[in-house]
């Protein structure tokens, strides 16, 4: 009976030694880390016992939304040995949907495995679904920045300021389109608003194939108003690529709400011999004229009256193939239509 007893014992052992060793593993190592932000964890004490203020994390996304709206938000890791990093993404109250490099483990989010640091910052992008009820909800977020040397010496950690999001039912502003259009390497973005509620404006912002958001410019809103209001921004001389946009609009009090692009947009090399047609048009007292060019060689832009006479010659000179615009000033020319051609040696083109 005695011996029974002894052996019953260290089997029981061994049972709950091996349950908690598994659990270490996926809670902490490189397939991700769960339970360990603000919302109801320590954080990331398997890298290091305490967190360090070397390393910064930042959540980022729209503040407002309506009930029921998905949104897109980026968590920021920098700082500390930042070989890669990972993290841990949690929320009150929605739902969180996972990003590329991401997995969702519970309702939480976390990194598949480390992600590699990109000029000094590591990103991770994810969806949050609001809540179908007005209400305040918090996302909370906490990052490990490791050195990838085999062990978690000298790796280190850091919570995120807990970010708050209003759900609310108020639109601040009623955007009715947002659309674009490419000519040559530029591209012009048109937005409508049917109303505005305390709007400051717009940051117009581009994400390259491989790029993160960036701020291209700011376009002053209408405060207040129940009219409709257009606007308009030119994103010029654009290299080859794919390119997407997202308006983020900003109340007077600082909350912000993002607009995205539907389509990405594609500036590629030309191909063929093209002349665009002028924009704006009509003008006053400028305009520009784009054209491309699938081959080196001698060019020549002339403009005409609308009798066919010769008025002036923009360009007469060899050139790259490429994209290009010249400005056409007809400020010293009285109103009225112009014709414009383009000769690239025997190749012609001409619009008005």
């Amino acid at each position: 009976m005695r011996l029974k007893y002894i052996f019953t014992q260290k089997f029981l052992f061994f049972v709950a030694f091996s349950a908690v060793s598994v659990s270490f593993l996926l809670h902490a190592y490189s397939t991700g880390i769960t339970g360990v932000t603000p919302k109801n964890g320590v954080g990331c004490n398997c890298h290091n016992p305490t967190s360090s203020s070397n390393v910064n994390v930042v959540i980022s996304g729209p503040t407002q939304l309506t009930p029921n709206q998905m949104a897109e938000y980026t968590l920021t890791v920098s700082g500390g040995p930042l070989v890669a990093a990972g993290t841990n993404i949690a929320a009150s109250v929605g739902t969180l949907t996972a990003g590329t490099g991401m997995q969702k483990i519970g309702d939480e989010l976390t990194h598949t495995s480390p992600k590699q640091a990109v000029d000094g910052i590591v990103t991770f992008t994810f969806n949050y679904t609001a809540p179908a009820t007005p209400q305040t909800i918090t996302l909370y977020g906490a990052g490990n920045s490791v050195n990838l040397n085999g062990g978690n010496d000298g790796d280190q950690w850091n919570f995120a300021t807990n970010f708050n999001v209003e759900v609310s039912n108020v639109i601040p502003v009623e955007l009715t389109s947002f659309t674009s259009q490419v000519v040559v390497n530029d591209v012009f973005l048109n937005w409508a608003t049917a109303s505005e509620t305390n709007n400051a404006g717009f940051n117009l912002e581009r994400k390259g194939s491989s790029a993160e958001w960036t701020n291209v410019g700011f376009i002053t809103g209408k405060g207040t108003t129940s009219e409709l209001s257009n606007y308009s921004y030119a994103d010029r001389n654009l290299s080859n690529g794919t390119y997407r946009y997202r308006l983020k609009q900003i109340d007077l009090d600082g909350s912000s709400k993002y607009y995205n692009l539907n389509s990405g947009i594609d500036i590629n090399s030309p191909n063929s011999f093209e002349l665009s047609q002028n924009y704006p048009n009509p003008f006053n007292p400028s305009t520009v004229i784009n054209f491309r060019l699938e081959k080196d060689g001698a060019v020549t832009l002339k403009i005409y009256d609308i009798s066919g006479k010769e008025i002036a010659q923009l360009v007469n000179s060899e050139m790259k193939a490429g994209n290009h615009s010249i400005v056409f000033d007809a400020s010293s020319l009285s109103s009225g239509t112009y014709l414009y051609e383009l000769f690239l040696g025997i190749k012609k083109q001409s619009k008005n």
